[in-house]
């Protein structure tokens, strides 16, 4: 039985934004601030380039496995919200109807770390929140629409290498479609569009 990872972001009313902080700041906290997940994250951050994917076992083996780096940088998408019980149902059931969510499936991979595996850990580290999971208050979401233009707009310098390399994760090291360029822009016109309309946002991350 094969799995899906799931990225999931939805515009909120700011009252909605509110309601749901307490408990999405503190699952987020206690993952983020875990000394073995931030210690992944700086192992990422310090040497992104060994990262590579699927590698053969032996020079002469046609059996492939994820080598150490890949098998850390991995272990970054913990879904750390759908592990909290209903609360990351209650943050879909929230959504407003003035945007339309950016819903992501990939079989087999996890798309956020696609993203982060094509835009590296500087630009990555831009995003706020940890790792996709993130809930912006409708001003904190207009604040960081600069970050997010310059993070994800296809304008960007070396746009088409970007999209090359989220795309051999979403396909090599899962088993997806090569989706790049429509999941960065869902994603980019639901945070344009919260930001447009006064709302906040919620993103997060699952496996199913």
């Amino acid at each position: 039985m094969s799995t899906s990872g799931v990225w999931v972001v939805v515009a909120l009313e700011g009252q909605d934004v509110t309601r749901l902080t307490s408990r999405f700041c503190a699952a987020l906290a206690a993952h983020s601030s875990d000394p073995e997940v931030r210690e992944r994250w700086q192992r990422w951050a310090d040497a992104p380039e060994l990262v590579t994917g699927y590698r053969p076992e032996s020079p002469n083996s046609l059996h492939q496995v994820l080598d150490e780096a890949s098998l850390s940088f991995l272990e970054l998408d913990d879904i750390p919200i759908a592990q909290a019980g209903s609360l990351i149902h209650d943050c879909w059931n929230s959504a407003s109807q003035q945007v339309d969510p950016a819903c992501i499936t990939a079989r087999k991979a996890g798309p956020v770390l696609a993203l982060f595996h094509g835009l590296g850990p500087e630009r990555a580290a831009k995003i706020p929140g940890w790792c996709g999971n993130f809930l912006p208050t409708p001003a904190e979401c207009q604040a960081a629409l600069a970050d997010i233009e310059t993070i994800l707009a296809p304008s960007q310098p070396q746009w088409s290498q970007t999209l090359a390399r989220i795309n051999f994760w979403l396909t090599e090291v899962g088993n997806a479609h090569r989706d790049a360029d429509q999941m960065t822009s869902k994603v980019l016109e639901c945070w344009r569009a919260a930001a447009a309309k006064g709302l906040g946002l919620c993103g997060t991350t699952d496996m199913v």
